[in-house]
């Protein structure tokens, strides 16, 4: 839908904000969490550079050079 509205790729930082916002309004009915899990979404830049962001269940994002999540994801 982005790309038929302006043509281009949505720059990813504005997909992790929409996800986010997405994820957060669940959050807002009852308290629930029906997104059961974080995701991690990569993506370039319109200048190239490589992007990776971490977005949790509550609506939160973190961005990061490298990370991983899940189970035993500290042993990494």
């Amino acid at each position: 839908m982005y790309r038929q509205n302006y043509g281009e790729q949505m720059p990813v930082l504005q997909c992790v904000k929409k996800l986010a916002g997405i994820m957060q309004d669940y959050t807002q009915s009852g308290g629930v969490r029906p997104f059961g899990c974080s995701l991690l979404v990569t993506g370039t830049t319109p200048e190239g550079v490589k992007k990776l962001y971490q977005v949790d269940p509550s609506g939160a994002y973190y961005a990061w050079q490298a990370t991983a999540i899940g189970r035993d994801h500290s042993v990494t």
